[in-house]
């Protein structure tokens, strides 16, 4: 099963993939990032495109730069480029462009240089199968449960998209996986795993920052779950002591990530602001907008759901898978388990929430940008998600998620060449 659906998700990416045009979702700059890297640089804030990336940008077009398809080995002023030239993906750590860089051939012709690096993705979601795979063994899923798991996680077109193109979300979901199949070894062995928790932190906020919302999901989830507040500060030092692995995951991924950020400001060779201001001067507003974190909030419980305007089956697996996690919220559960599963669909989509208002925030604090969170921000909670689907849904409801709309989902996606 694991080999079937990872195929087929390569697959149904295949299109995009083979698509010499870079992504609208900051390809050039993921790009330039692995290029960098391959020549043994990681990019500090003020770095300029490299020759390559623009010569790339310049030939094969697309929202990235000049649709001049201009392919001559001449050098190029990084100024006439989108953000200045700036390599404005500075900011980001540099493991989760490790595949990418393991394949990536910069000097190549431009077409044959953004195809090889492309195929990185693929192992993002080799590596997330495999985690999901732990989990469900973990868990004790029946087959039809790791079926909705591993549908969800790795035919959803937000992650095929990403896994398609070259960029760190690619990793979202191995990094969700990740962090539930490590809390979920702590629960059930019964240790603490304190410093396997601290060590998965650490990995998970070098992938990318914004993916630490998964340990904060598992923190959520305990707080939910055993209401320390009720206890006083008893109640609080019960909670981490017996959620150590979660609590260390959370502070570790977290110190990280600021740990980082402080070292690429040191790095820096212009102000950071600058950088911004160049790549998103233009979105300037006076207020922190509603709207915007409404969008992303939208764009969040659309994980299941196509980039493609027209996608009535994705819509409808989107929408049925989502129901369920909201059912799970309302109704009142009956044991133990049902109480952990509706801890767990609350913090998920708290989390969400989250990554919702807290995109548009920063973007706001850093120069009164306005911009909402992309669907791809969310895609470590996915795993989260489909494991509350599968502990709510008797055996029909599983054939249905895991199996009948995946698979004309897919279907329809082969048909169209659109996801």
């Amino acid at each position: 099963m694991v080999v079937a659906v990872v195929v087929l998700s390569i697959v149904l990416g295949a299109h995009r993939r083979h698509d010499a045009s870079l992504d609208v979702f900051d390809e050039v700059a993921h790009y330039d990032y692995v290029a960098a890297v391959h020549e043994h640089h990681v990019p500090a804030w003020g770095d300029r495109f490299l020759q390559e990336t623009l010569r790339l940008a310049d030939c094969v077009g697309g929202p990235a730069g000049p649709t001049t398809t201009n392919c001559t080995m001449k050098h190029r002023e990084p100024t006439a480029f989108p953000a200045a030239g700036y390599s404005y993906e500075a900011q980001q750590p540099p493991l989760g462009y490790v595949p990418y860089i393991l394949t990536a051939r910069p000097h190549a012709s431009p077409q044959r240089a953004i195809a090889t690096a492309r195929r990185g993705g693929a192992m993002w979601t080799a590596d997330a199968a495999l985690l999901l795979l732990a989990l469900a063994a973990v868990e004790g899923l029946s087959l039809l449960g790791f079926a909705v798991l591993l549908t969800a996680c790795i035919l959803s077109p937000v992650h095929i998209h990403a896994a398609a193109t070259v960029n760190n979300d690619a990793a979202g979901v191995a990094t969700g996986a990740l962090a539930l199949l490590t809390a979920s070894v702590a629960r059930r062995t019964g240790r603490p795993l304190l410093f396997v928790g601290a060590a998965v932190g650490f990995l998970i906020a070098m992938v990318k920052g914004l993916f630490v919302v998964a340990p904060l999901v598992l923190v959520l989830a305990a707080v939910l779950m055993e209401r320390p507040w009720s206890s006083g500060r008893t109640g609080w030092r019960r909670l981490v002591r017996n959620n150590q692995c979660s609590v260390a995951m959370l502070a570790t991924g977290g110190v990280t990530y600021l740990a980082w950020a402080e070292l690429q400001n040191l790095r820096a060779r212009v102000s950071p602001s600058i950088v911004l201001h160049a790549l998103l001067g233009f979105s300037h507003t006076k207020y922190l907008q509603l709207g915007t974190i409404i969008t992303g909030l939208k764009t969040q419980t659309s994980l299941l759901a196509s980039y493609y305007p027209a996608a009535p089956m994705h819509d409808l697996w989107n929408l049925a898978f989502f129901a369920v996690v909201i059912a799970t919220v309302l109704f009142e559960p009956r044991n133990r388990a049902a109480t952990e599963n509706r801890a767990l669909a609350i913090a998920s989509l708290l989390g969400l929430l989250a990554l919702a208002i807290a995109w548009p925030l920063l973007t706001y604090v850093q120069g009164h940008y306005n911009f909402f969170a992309n669907a791809r921000y969310g895609l470590p909670l996915l795993p989260f998600l489909a494991l509350v689907v599968i502990r709510s849904l008797p055996r029909s409801g599983l054939v249905i998620l895991g199996l009948v709309l995946p698979t004309a989902a897919a279907c329809w996606q082969l048909s169209v060449g659109k996801f």
